[in-house]
């Protein structure tokens, strides 16, 4: 299911402002929200000066805390397919997969990154836990 990508162009073009950059992370968002155990695709900014760039970071289901080797092996498969090359991977970056927890400990233990905006570009359609009509 991709309908919960962010598909306003407004944020794309103020997160990714080459064309470029901005048409792989598109790709990679899209291709990487069709695979199993992964929970949402957010962008922050990280570095600083003209070491400064959006990171775009893959939420995994996980388990025990960390994100499973098949989620880690079918992301990296979604990343080489998107940048065949190394322009194309330096271009879009180092896209981690982590847990929401892991990510929630980073942040709060550093402070370059504790008040950083987080974009979610894309995150997982909420199913019903309840079907239609019962009540708990």
């Amino acid at each position: 299911m991709v309908e919960d990508i962010n598909r306003n162009p407004e944020v794309w073009e103020r997160l990714f402002p080459k064309s470029e950059r901005r048409q792989l992370a598109e790709g990679f968002v899209e291709k990487v929200s069709l695979l199993q155990g992964i929970e949402k695709v957010a962008v922050m900014e990280v570095g600083s000066g003209l070491e400064r760039q959006q990171r775009l970071f893959v939420f995994s289901k996980g388990s025990l805390g960390i994100p499973d080797p098949d989620e880690l092996d079918d992301v990296q498969k979604v990343f080489l397919e998107v940048c065949p090359d190394k322009a194309t991977q330096k271009l879009l970056g180092y896209t981690p997969v982590i847990t929401e927890s892991l990510f929630q400990e980073d942040r709060e233990g550093s402070h370059d990154i504790r008040d950083k905006e987080v974009t979610v570009l894309w995150s997982k359609p909420q199913e019903q836990a309840v079907g239609a009509g019962s009540s708990l």
